[in-house]
């Protein structure tokens, strides 16, 4: 074999093992940037979800306020109503696949919401035995909410966060 024939079958083996591991390469940024975008996808949608929660506390805790002034039924009837798809929202972000830092936030939310739900529950059968009232039930609903909201902006930063993080 001729040092000319040589020299173009080393630089043949050289670019195919240039583009074999260009192809590779390109493979591996494509499967990292479909994993990078799940990821995203579920923590855009914890965001969102978080975002729609926010909506709805600012609802409960408004109508909250009205009924209290009003006592006017139909805002009872809304309460109950938003209650119920704030509870099926959080059961829809504890679904998703979320990250650690973003799953023990959902939780203690969670906790949250399970105590403002027995606080209302406990509201009610107080309200059938109006003397044993030895605080005022609707405060004490308003600081749930409150407290439901501050740990609903932690889940939020997390969520954004995470999402940073990514970016990055």
């Amino acid at each position: 074999m001729s040092v000319a024939s040589r020299i173009a079958t080393g630089t043949g083996v050289a670019l195919a093992l240039l583009l074999i591991i260009l192809a590779w390469d390109v493979a591996l940024v494509d499967q990292l940037a479909e994993v990078n975008q799940s990821l995203s996808d579920v923590n855009f949608r914890a965001s969102t979800n978080a975002l729609d929660q926010a909506r709805l506390l600012n609802q409960i805790d408004e109508f909250t306020r009205k009924h209290e002034v009003t006592r006017d039924p139909a805002y009872d009837t809304r309460l109950v109503e938003l209650r119920l798809e704030y509870a099926g929202r959080l059961a829809a972000l504890r679904a998703l696949d979320l990250s650690t830092g973003v799953r023990s936030q959902v939780d203690l939310l969670a906790r949250e919401w399970e105590q403002y739900w027995a606080l209302l529950t406990s509201y009610r059968a107080v309200l059938a035995v109006p003397e044993a009232i030895d605080s005022d039930p609707r405060a004490l609903e308003l600081a749930a909410l409150d407290r439901l909201h501050q740990q609903l902006d932690r889940v939020t930063n997390a969520a954004q966060m995470q999402v940073l993080e990514q970016a990055l």
